[in-house]
């Protein structure tokens, strides 16, 4: 058997004026997704980090302008209020469908390397993850099905 790991997003409350002000003191309205893991396909999972896009210096605007470069980054929190961090992914490279981020520890220290190969970019149909982490094997995982 495989382990499944994904990624959820958090139900958001409705936009209203009392919501509003609810999603301003909640973290977890705020983080906005989930990674969930599953000993097994289909099987009971259970929430291992709360994910958060990390703001380059400049804010919006500069995230704005590294996002048309596929740039990004990441941190994996362990819990909602954000006390705890696990692990941040920050792009080392983003061109021709093929982007490469770096897994960073709770320290800064380099844990690991993801690789993701946009769909019909020249290696296949589905989008392809890589994830290398030091001193094991790779893990590969294919995004969808090519037939519904």
């Amino acid at each position: 058997m495989s382990s499944v790991l994904t990624l959820e997003s958090v139900p958001r409350p409705k936009k209203d004026k009392e919501a509003r002000q609810d999603i301003a003191s909640d973290a977890v309205a705020s983080i906005g997704h989930v990674v969930k893991f599953a000993d097994e396909p289909g099987g009971e999972s259970r929430v291992v980090a709360h994910v958060e896009r990390e703001l380059p210096q400049g804010g919006i605007p500069a995230y704005l302008a590294a996002r048309k470069t596929g740039a990004r980054s990441f941190v994996l929190w362990a819990g909602p209020d954000r006390r705890a961090r696990v692990a941040t992914l920050v792009t080392t490279s983003a061109a021709d469908g093929v982007a490469t981020y770096q897994m960073l520890g709770a320290q800064g220290e380099p844990i690991g390397t993801v690789v993701r190969e946009k769909a019909l970019s020249g290696k296949g149909l589905r989008t392809r993850w890589t994830v290398a982490q030091t001193g094991c094997q790779e893990a590969v995982g294919l995004k969808g099905r090519i037939f519904w």
